[in-house]
């Protein structure tokens, strides 16, 4: 579609035509992704990157004159997520995609690949040092969201109209093995395997869950010290049980790590639950079944606001996606903290 004058024009004008009909103000553009081809089986050329550029020209163009017709002062946005996989963003012109769209949205979330077998977490915000970061199968580098958006930074996207990602489900693993422990949190752990749908509430796809999953799993876990102070802090209820009492603590001092173990709740078959402050990342463990599930609870998305304000990522947060927090949970602290 994106190869051809006549296919870029038809798609622009077919979603023009989807936009007025019901109601929208824009499009996000999500292409998975240009040369590289993305999942097995998808078509790629290595003029996707030029191609790419061109269709969201022709977009821009037609979204223009869509507003012109119909209100002078309408605009319509036209977004475009990309990777933060700099091996596949390598074969974008950020600077000129930054021209023509009114936001980038970097997909900073969900990265785990299961090649390696051994666990990381979801999204690291922050790299202390280069030796610390994400394994990326796919370029067997280190990387963190911080390094994302500061590599579209260098190469010509205006920080105000960035957007940082995140997500509102968990990537799940089980058949974990080896030792796991307050301090590791189970990262480097081998697994053998992912929950199929079924297996736990809320799986959306093997291995895969939900924030709606999460959080009834959360009824029954036991809770970290460092996010029972952080609830405490800022009034947020993200660890408590369904009835709004937070599992009693066992009065065990803190450990080296920052986490306080409590009395667990429920049958003894339930998670634990951590959050990393190096990764700004939660974790949940349940040492029975061996399934850990890292996902971005209040904790770490509080992390990402605040590294938005502080760099001056004025497009804030996107996430993916809003139907995976049924009760708008995590929506409506969200709010509390951007305000």
């Amino acid at each position: 579609m994106a190869s051809t004058v006549d296919g870029r024009k038809n798609f622009a004008s077919s979603v023009c035509d989807f936009l007025v009909k019901y109601g929208f103000d824009g499009v996000d553009i999500d292409w998975e992704y240009p040369v590289t081809g993305g999942d097995p089986g998808n078509a790629y050329s290595p003029q996707d990157g030029i191609n790419f550029v061109l269709l969201l020209s022709e977009m821009r163009n037609q979204l223009t004159q869509l507003a012109l017709d119909i209100n002078p002062r309408q605009i319509f946005e036209l977004s475009v997520a990309m990777s933060p996989n700099t091996q596949i963003a390598k074969y974008t012109d950020v600077a000129a995609i930054s021209v023509i769209a009114n936001y980038i949205h970097v997909m900073t979330y969900g990265k785990h690949f299961m090649i390696t077998n051994s666990l990381s977490t979801l999204n690291k915000l922050i790299v202390p040092k280069p030796s610390i970061g994400i394994f990326d199968a796919n370029n067997l580098t280190h990387y963190s969201a911080a390094e994302a958006l500061q590599y579209y930074i260098n190469r010509g996207a205006d920080p105000e109209f960035l957007a940082i990602g995140a997500t509102f489900s968990g990537k799940a693993f089980k058949n974990v093995q080896g030792n796991f422990n307050q301090a590791n949190m189970g990262l480097g752990l081998n697994f053998t395997g992912t929950p199929a749908v079924g297996e736990l509430p809320g799986m959306i796809d093997s291995g895969i869950i939900s924030y709606n999953g999460i959080k009834q799993l959360m009824s029954s876990a036991t809770v970290s010290k460092s996010a029972r102070q952080l609830r405490n802090e800022y009034g947020y209820m993200d660890y408590s049980s369904s009835s709004g009492v937070e599992p009693s603590s066992s009065g065990v001092e803190p450990t080296s790590s920052g986490v306080e173990p409590t009395t667990p709740v429920g049958p003894p078959n339930v998670f634990s639950s951590y959050y990393d402050n190096t990764a700004k990342n939660n974790v949940l463990y349940n040492p029975s079944s061996k399934v850990w599930i890292s996902y971005e609870g209040i904790e770490s998305l509080v992390e990402k606001c605040n590294f938005a304000k502080a760099n001056n990522i004025q497009g804030g947060l996107f996430i993916w996606d809003i139907s995976q927090d049924r009760d708008n949970t995590l929506i409506n602290q969200l709010k509390g903290i951007i305000n």
